[in-house]
């Protein structure tokens, strides 16, 4: 029987992160003796390695060892993040693995820790252009396409996720500018645009709205110039009391809560801000599997699935969704989030327009580290170990 929404973590009451004072200042450690108490035992999903997970890149000992260099050096601060990720993902098709990690100029180790970070970033970018941006997003999906992203090719995807109703409702955040850089619109015709569309989307029982024709027209033409990148996508469920009446103000929050760092307006448009807007559309909207009968195709996020992210932490597999890091580091569960092939957005998915002003309040390495209890708690003892084993400081 198809779930009703993603598998959810049995949440119970998490260990509070601590604050270590022999290690650097703002950085989090996680107690191996604290979480692995509170643990449930469950089987680990690959060959164990000194009692945790192994990653998947462990047999290519060369990239192994670069990435476990990077992943223990503080002088590349945040930049030290994405190879933990790669050292945590222990399951992966072993196809997609191989044609990885034979692409040329492999990262090695071996050289100072910021060059050997710039060289795992262009290699890592080239992959991403190469292998999961080659499509047009408006182009009809199909897993045998060469424009097909590798996460979801015939051979090449996972299958993890358990189902859900054909209702259950998911949201992605775009940024305005993007679409009016890419119709040659200007920024403020676009937002206006899609603001008026989404208050008439809200307020309307039928859900057509008078500029509809136009607002389907922009997104058409966005989306016939870009490409085809595997989408991150959250649940409604999650975010349904920010966002139900969304009041001023809901970007901010929720980009703190999916761990949008990208976000950041202090950094990139500080004064004017982001504009952003949010598209609400249903699970039916997303291409079905051709691995699960029935099923769309939604999977666990991976780290070969976007660009290098330090936001991003690799979830525990018998999961079966990934789970945002909150930047605002609350007590409370992490949101899920998954990664489905590209869709066409049009103006009834059109839900709300804000403009984020602020920048990130916290810093992310306590951000990570209070997410990784809150995986530790319900998650394998070999999971814990491997977050031990990424070096401690989380």
């Amino acid at each position: 029987m198809e779930a009703r929404r993603a598998h959810r973590y049995g949440w119970g009451p998490i260990c509070v992160v601590r604050r270590d004072r022999a290690s650097p200042a703002g950085s989090v450690t996680c107690s191996a003796v604290a979480v692995t108490r509170v643990c449930r035992g469950r089987a680990a999903v690959h060959t164990n390695h000194g009692g945790r997970v192994r990653s998947v890149f462990f047999d290519n000992t060369t990239f192994y060892q670069a990435l476990s260099l990077l992943a223990s050096a503080q002088i590349i601060e945040n930049g030290r993040f994405p190879a933990r990720n790669f050292l945590l993902e222990s399951q992966l098709p072993r196809s997609r693995v191989d044609e990885y990690t034979s692409r040329l100029g492999l990262p090695t180790a071996g050289g100072n820790a910021q060059a050997s970070l710039s060289a795992f970033s262009g290699f890592h970018n080239a992959y991403v252009e190469d292998e999961l941006r080659r499509g047009v997003r408006s182009n009809d999906f199909d897993p045998a396409s060469l424009d097909c992203p590798h996460t979801f090719r015939a051979g090449c995807s996972l299958d993890e996720f358990g189902g859900s109703d054909e209702d259950l409702l998911l949201i992605r955040v775009e940024d305005v500018s993007a679409i009016a850089r890419q119709t040659a619109e200007a920024e403020s015709d676009v937002y206006t645009l899609l603001e008026d569309v989404a208050r008439e989307r809200r307020s309307s029982s039928r859900g057509g709205t008078s500029k509809q024709a136009a607002c389907d027209q922009l997104l058409r033409r966005w989306q016939d110039s870009i490409d085809n990148r595997p989408l991150f996508s959250a649940f409604w469920d999650d975010a349904k009391s920010l966002l139900d009446d969304p009041r001023a103000g809901w970007a901010e929050e929720l980009r703190d809560r999916l761990g949008l760092v990208h976000y950041d307006a202090s950094i990139r448009r500080p004064g004017s801000g982001i504009a952003v807007v949010l598209f609400r559309y249903p699970v039916k909207l997303v291409p079905r599997s051709a691995i699960r009968v029935g099923s769309r195709f939604m999977v666990r996020p991976t780290v070969l699935d976007g660009p290098l992210n330090e936001a991003f932490f690799t979830a525990p597999p018998d999961g079966g969704v990934g789970c945002t890091v909150d930047l605002m580091v609350r007590d409370d569960d992490p949101w899920q989030e998954i990664v489905h092939p590209a869709v066409e957005f049009r103006a009834q998915h059109v839900w709300a327009t804000d403009t984020i002003h602020s920048g990130l309040k916290s810093e992310l390495g306590d951000a990570r580290g209070h997410h990784c209890l809150k995986l530790c708690v319900r998650s394998s003892e070999e999971f814990v170990e491997s977050c031990q084993a990424t070096g401690g400081l989380l």
